[in-house]
């Protein structure tokens, strides 16, 4: 069990609540020199044997009341140099067997006798850099100090004035003044940085359709989502975004953006969604969307593009990574410096890969991205599959999905030129005989014409259970072709006769496949029968 967890100096912004819940036998946990925004409520819920907690050199504005709820044996905590202002409650107050807490550099104006409850055996308070307010709310603290000289031996107040830089362990107050004094402002209220006439709740920035013609440039850095469909923004200014580092939801759709510069998304790197649909843009720069690290969805559509070669990295950007651009979204081919495709009808794109799954198609549309990747047209109405150079037009296609359609019939050569193609999926189809192609499970193939995998070079997976293979000397040929290019697939099974039937074909001797008496005509049977009966209509 890992006793151990070190994430120093990485670019952690947040943590999930029980993204360490399964460490019971931790001891030690170190994030310190990250960028974490805040610590969720009983985080350390389960943290038992925790001993040490490092998360000093962040960004946490609170501590709220229950975070430190659950490793009661901690013994040293390290807050120093993050952007505290507020101590909630009781927060230490489970900590019964702490000795070391620092908060050093942070933002605290006074410190609550409530904060330090429970903390019976701290031996070491590190208070230093921090704009204490030594007013009547802090004589408590003075006292306190006064009784245990070796805690906060640096803590000096900022204000008032006339005792700056002053040790608080050495100054008195005259408590007979503390009646008419004004108290210092509460720094745990509620703090929100919401600029009009936007609403702002929970992390969620909503300025939809308030007719702006810019974006407000004050909002919490601690801000998730933003809301700006319907607007009339024309320009995103440098450093509109900066600090956002929090930010994973924007919507700018339905705006009147031209322009887009270089570094406008420089600071979104946690974001995974964004909207610029139905805009004004005519190109973006390469690079612009270099530190989204995190993107997921891209919306484009609906933006008179210039598509010249200043857009071909973006058709490269589409393909290296897995984005959803779907809603006919915009795909760049490589073809003439990126000629613009929008996604084919009743179809979604994610990037290279297209399903057109669940349409009730009859045919594959001819309008697919040369940069497909992966094909997916399961549950349709699909009968045959025609020889007519289709798949040679797409150079890039890799996994064909054909699951759960009617095909029955697949067309000598139809999958010419298909080079690159890795997986093909024809499980739950009507097929019977398989000549020059492939299919998988379910079907009612009895036999495979030997070649018929011949242009898949590429491929290295095979499913062909649940079919009726009749095991004679036609089918002899499959066995050694699935051992030669190790595909072990153990549900390709015997159906006749009947001594073979549940027998896998890996498992057969070349002996075992035979013929009787030049009955047995393999997959050209259907074509004998019909010219016999033909020859006897004569």
């Amino acid at each position: 069990m890992t006793e151990k967890l070190d994430l120093h100096s990485n670019e952690i912004v947040s943590i999930a609540e029980d993204s360490i819940y399964s460490l019971i036998k931790l001891r030690v946990l170190r994030m310190n020199s990250n960028k974490i925004i805040a610590i969720p409520e009983n985080f350390l819920s389960m943290s038992f044997n925790l001993l040490r907690l490092d998360i000093s050199y962040n960004k946490l504005d609170e501590i709220l009341r229950n975070t430190f709820k659950g490793p009661k044996l901690l013994r040293s905590l390290h807050l120093d140099n993050n952007l505290i202002q507020c101590i909630h409650g009781s927060v230490f107050k489970e900590l019964s067997e702490l000795e070391i807490l620092t908060l050093n550099n942070n933002s605290l104006s006074t410190i609550k006798e409530e904060n330090l409850k429970g903390l019976a055996k701290l031996r070491t308070l590190r208070l230093s850099e921090n704009p204490l307010h030594c007013n009547c709310d802090l004589i408590w603290f003075i006292k306190f100090l006064k009784r245990n000289l070796r805690l906060a031996p640096h803590a000096r107040c900022q204000n008032p004035n006339s005792l700056v830089n002053k040790k608080i362990n050495e100054i008195s107050l005259d408590i007979s003044n503390c009646a008419v004094q004004t108290k210092s402002f509460d720094t745990c209220k509620p703090r929100t940085t919401c600029s009009s006439p936007c609403k702002c709740n929970n992390g969620i920035v909503d300025c939809r359709k308030k007719s702006l013609t810019k974006i407000p440039n004050s909002f919490a850095d601690s801000s998730i989502e933003m809301v700006l469909y319907g607007n009339k923004i024309k320009e995103l200014p440098v450093n509109l975004f900066k600090g956002l580092t929090s930010l994973q939801l924007l919507l700018l759709n339905a705006n009147a953006i031209t322009c887009i510069k270089r570094d406008t998304f420089k600071d979104l790197r946690n974001l995974s969604l964004l909207s610029l649909y139905d805009n004004n843009i005519k190109t973006i720069f390469d690079g612009t969307l270099e530190p989204l690290l995190n993107i997921r969805t891209l919306h484009l559509a609906k933006n008179p593009f210039m598509c010249d070669c200043n857009l071909k990295w973006l058709s490269e950007y589409l393909h290296k990574n897995p984005i959803e651009t779907s809603d006919r979204t915009a795909s760049l081919a490589h073809q003439n410096c990126g000629v613009l495709f929008e996604c084919p009808k009743d179809c979604f794109c994610y990037g290279s890969k297209i399903d057109c799954s669940q349409q009730n198609l009859t045919v594959i549309s001819e309008e697919m991205p040369l940069i497909t990747s992966d094909l997916l047209f399961e549950e349709n109405l699909i009968s045959v599959l025609h020889s007519d150079g289709f798949f040679g037009r797409l150079p890039n296609l890799q996994r064909l999905y054909l699951k759960n359609n009617l095909i029955k019939d697949i067309e000598p050569f139809a999958f010419e030129g298909a080079a690159k193609l890795e997986e093909l999926y024809l499980d739950i189809n009507k097929l019977s005989v398989i000549k020059n192609n492939m299919s998988l499970a379910r079907n009612e193939i009895t036999c495979m014409m030997p070649g018929s995998f011949d242009h898949f070079p590429q491929i290295f997976h095979v499913n062909l259970g649940e079919n009726k293979f009749d095991c004679n000397c036609h089918v002899q040929w499959l066995a050694e072709w699935l051992k030669k290019r190790r595909i072990l697939d153990p549900k390709a099974k015997c159906f006749q006769p009947e001594k073979l039937k549940g027998s896998s074909l890996l498992d057969l001797k070349p002996s075992s496949f035979v013929c009787f008496d030049g009955k047995d005509h393999g997959c050209l049977v259907n074509e004998l029968e019909i010219l016999s009966n033909f020859c006897l209509n004569v």
